[in-house]
C-alpha cells in the first residue's frame, strides 16, 4: 500500500500560511500523512497553467492513497488538475470551490472594481475560461466532496448548481463564511472517516 499523502492548494490572494491550512497540515501529519503545502505563484494574479505546472512536480508521488484539498480558487485548480492527469487518487475535497458561476449578477466584479482591483478580477475570469472534464475527474478520483457555507460572501450557494450538474457530492455548513478560520474540524473528521 502506498503512503498516505495530501496536497493542499490555497486560493486567490492566499498562501500556505493562510486560513486552516497550517492547522490541517499538522493534524494530517499526526495521522501519518505526508503533506505538501506550498505557496503557488502570483496568488493575486494567478495563471492556471503556472499553478498546474507546480502541481505536476508532485506527479511521481501521487497515487491511489493521495488526497487533494483545494480552497476557493485552489478547488477549481485541484479539479482541473485531476482532469489532466492519468493517475487515480483517493479523494478530491473542494472547500468553497470557485467555479465559472462565481459571479452571476456581477456583484463580485463590482466589489473588485470599487477597491481598485478590477485587473485582478479580469485575471480570475481567464482562469474560468478553462473547462474541466468532470468525467475524467470522476474517473481519477475515488471520492469527490465539496464544502459550502450558508453565508459565503464569495461563493454563492447558487454555485452548487454547477457542482450538482457535474455529480459532485457536497455539504452545506452553517455560517462559515469563506472558510477563512484557522481550524476546519469537519474536513479532518471526513478524512479520518475515510481512511
Amino acid at each position: 500500500m502506498h503512503q498516505k499523502s495530501a496536497i493542499i492548494i490555497h486560493g486567490f490572494g492566499a498562501s500556505s500560511g493562510s486560513n486552516f491550512f497550517p492547522w490541517l497540515k499538522k493534524e494530517l501529519e499526526k495521522i501519518n500523512y505526508k503533506v505538501i503545502l506550498e505557496d503557488f505563484p502570483d496568488p493575486f494574479y494567478p495563471k492556471l497553467e503556472a499553478w498546474v505546472d507546480q502541481l505536476k512536480v508532485y506527479l511521481p508521488y501521487i497515487n491511489d492513497n493521495t488526497i487533494i484539498i483545494g480552497h476557493s480558487l485552489g478547488g477549481f485548480v485541484g479539479a482541473y488538475f485531476c482532469s489532466k492527469i492519468n493517475k487515480k487518487i483517493k479523494a478530491l475535497y473542494l472547500v468553497a470551490p470557485a467555479n465559472p458561476l462565481i459571479d452571476p449578477d456581477g456583484e463580485i466584479e463590482r466589489n473588485f472594481a470599487a477597491s481598485g482591483q478590477k485587473d485582478q478580477f479580469e485575471m480570475l475570469k481567464t482562469v474560468f475560461k478553462s473547462s474541466i472534464d468532470w468525467s475524467k475527474v470522476h474517473q481519477n478520483c475515488q471520492k469527490i466532496l465539496a464544502f459550502f457555507s450558508s453565508d459565503d460572501p464569495w461563493i454563492d450557494l447558487a454555485s452548487i448548481k454547477y457542482f450538482k450538474q457535474n455529480r459532485v457530492d457536497y455539504e452545506i455548513l452553517e455560517n462559515r463564511g469563506h472558510f477563512l478560520e484557522f481550524r476546519f474540524p469537519e474536513i479532518l473528521n471526513e478524512l479520518k472517516k475515510n481512511k
